[in-house]
């Protein structure tokens, strides 16, 4: 109301070049032919807000939401599993939905509801286990900040907290994100999201009156967290095998590694953001050398949980024998000595990857971990590596 007609003309007309029959990362390409992280797809969301800002006037293209709909469907069925947990941690998954969660508020006032997504609806549970015991703090593994373990970026809390406004437990994770004066409300990507979206919480900091399992494990990620209990005291145990990476982006080294923390402290720590080789996780060197970078999923042989303990094991042979890697990158200088040919089991068109066999094989490399609960939890790891001397 404060610009004239020609300030809105000029507008209009900029918002439309910048908009009409452009496309954003991912569109009209299939789940197996995007290379890229996968937190490109919502961060392109930014293009359908840009867009809505003309909608139903002259340059407006709907064929930009109508693909945008389409495209964070795909992201949310295929990004995030069924068990709520995501491809990626907590600073880049959420560093993504800065524009995605705005994006999804969008399109549910339009009639396209995201927020019913089944995958997307339990992403709760991965937020809340994450959680430390001692609060405000989340575990921090895969690749989220070195100095910013609080759970990433802000939006994507504050909507699922405008989406549930009542369920306990995303007020719960929405509380220890937001800090408890929320102090944390205003970072630089969410302060727009927090102004307009934004909600006080409404319970007092009591986890054991949501009615939580202190075990949650993720069969498609690969990964487990477990707890004594729910209190500021409680010990954590978590162990992560990564079995579902095909991305070379936001990995790590560190297939069978596990952090640990108790009474209000962290014991075995993972250092997180771009810190990626071996020697910076809880896993086991052979001959001073670790799993191959960029390194390959792995998987998990078995899982048990009671009430009394929970074990778990895994195998990382193929992340001591294989590396990875794109056709751009085997001419690299830390790629050089390595044979390479084309990594057929991950069908990738557009920038296949490549794989290179390892000088330091194995011919076995599993790890075996038990946490046991009672008056004095414990966490009993057991490594079982034979190193192939025959290569």
């Amino acid at each position: 109301n404060f610009m004239t007609n020609t300030q809105r003309n000029t507008t209009r007309s900029n918002l439309a070049s910048a908009t009409n029959g452009k496309k954003s990362y991912g569109m009209g390409e299939s789940i197996v032919d995007r290379e890229a992280p996968p937190n490109w797809q919502p961060h392109g969301m930014n293009l359908m807000l840009t867009a809505l800002a003309i909608e139903g006037e002259s340059g407006y293209d709907k064929t930009v939401y109508d693909k945008s709909v389409a495209l964070m469907r795909d992201f949310i069925r295929n990004e995030i599993h069924s068990d709520g947990a995501t491809k990626e941690g907590m600073h880049y998954f959420n560093f993504g939905m800065n524009h995605g969660s705005m994006a999804m508020i969008a399109m549910a006032k339009r009639g396209d509801n995201l927020f019913a997504e089944p995958n997307y609806r339990r992403l709760y549970n991965w937020y809340v286990h994450s959680i430390e015991p001692f609060g405000y703090d989340h575990s921090d593994h895969w690749d989220s900040f070195i100095d910013s373990r609080d759970g990433g970026l802000t939006a994507n809390y504050a909507a699922m907290k405008f989406a549930w406004p009542n369920d306990k437990v995303i007020d719960f994770i929405y509380r220890n994100r937001m800090q408890n004066d929320y102090g944390s409300r205003g970072d630089r990507y969410g302060l727009l999201m927090n102004a307009i979206f934004g909600s006080d919480y409404i319970s007092s900091w009591n986890p054991e009156s949501l009615g939580l399992g202190t075990t949650y494990y993720s069969a498609e990620r690969g990964f487990l967290i477990t707890r004594d209990r729910w209190d500021k005291n409680a010990t954590v145990f978590n162990f992560e095998n990564r079995r579902d990476h095909r991305i070379l982006g936001h990995t790590h080294a560190d297939r069978n590694n596990f952090t640990l923390s108790s009474h209000g402290k962290r014991w075995a720590v993972d250092w997180g953001y771009h810190v990626v080789q071996p020697y910076d996780h809880s896993v086991v060197n052979i001959d001073g050398k670790g799993q191959e970078y960029f390194t390959p999923p792995g998987e998990i042989v078995a899982f048990k949980d009671t009430t009394i303990a929970t074990a778990i094991v895994g195998d990382a042979k193929r992340a001591h024998d294989i590396r990875w890697t794109t056709r751009a990158r085997t001419g690299a200088s830390h790629n050089r000595g390595y044979s390479w040919s084309p990594e057929t089991s991950v069908p990738v068109s557009n920038n296949p990857l490549y794989k290179a066999s390892s000088p330091n094989k194995v011919i076995k490399a599993f790890r075996s971990a038990i946490f046991v609960r009672g008056s004095n939890p414990y966490v009993l790891i057991l490594d079982d590596i034979q190193k192939d001397y025959s290569t």
